[in-house]
């Protein structure tokens, strides 16, 4: 898979995961905060992104097959002179990043996680998105269903609240009470079930991923402060 590293001076290095319909260019207005403090940016692509080679199936699987791109981001990282590594997603990034996590054969590798208006449950996110277009319930049941089948995946399993005590790692989430693509809720959820000694949630209203664009300074120090905390 193609990718952008930024050299940087730690050992500690950054894995940025943009989101769906998206690209690198997405995850700049963390690397630029990350590059700034000394740390290498690894600033990833996964199956089905321009350049990058498509799924066997030529479908996107909202972050199940994803993840296993993103594991292989942190074995390169780990292999190339990383101790450990950030991993920090928006959008469906956020949802590779989780489940990556939890797919990860050893976790101790990974300092801390971030995200960034992440898509923390489908089932929700897909149900907000139906209303907003006026889709009956019946219909987007049987749509959930058809991608279900054609992704050969289970929509439970990416609901990252039902997994939630495998997440033993500091976490901070940028969340946006405003997000009119993903459903903000499950991630407070999430939030709400970790450690409150190890989690730390922003929450901002400009919309999907505009946590950044709200308040780049507010944005970079709470960031800047949770990485000191690591």
């Amino acid at each position: 898979m193609p990718a952008w590293l930024v050299p940087g001076e730690s050992d500690t290095w950054v894995i940025t995961v943009h989101g769906h319909n998206a690209s690198p260019t997405e995850t700049l207005r963390g690397v630029g905060i990350y590059s700034g403090l000394g740390y290498p940016v690894l600033a990833v692509t996964y199956r089905n992104d321009e350049d990058a080679p498509a799924a066997p199936n030529g479908l996107h699987s909202l972050g199940e097959n994803e993840s296993d791109d993103l594991v292989a981001a942190v074995d390169y990282a780990l292999a190339n002179g990383a101790k450990d590594v950030i991993l920090h997603g928006w959008s469906m990034g956020g949802a590779i990043v989780a489940t990556a996590y939890r797919e990860l054969d050893d976790t101790s590798a990974v300092k801390g996680l971030v995200f960034d208006s992440p898509v923390m449950d489908w089932n929700s996110t897909l149900d907000m998105q139906a209303a907003d277009r006026d889709v009956i319930d019946p219909i987007t049941w049987a749509a959930k269903r058809i991608i279900e089948f054609r992704a050969d995946l289970d929509l439970d399993d990416l609901d990252q609240r039902n997994f939630t005590d495998e997440f033993d790692v500091p976490m901070l989430l940028f969340v946006d009470t405003d997000d009119q693509t993903v459903d903000h809720t499950a991630t407070l959820d999430f939030a709400d079930a970790l450690d409150p000694d190890r989690t730390t949630v922003v929450k901002t209203a400009s919309g999907h991923t505009a946590s950044w664009n709200e308040d780049p300074a507010a944005y970079t120090e709470a960031l800047e402060s949770y990485l000191g905390t690591l």
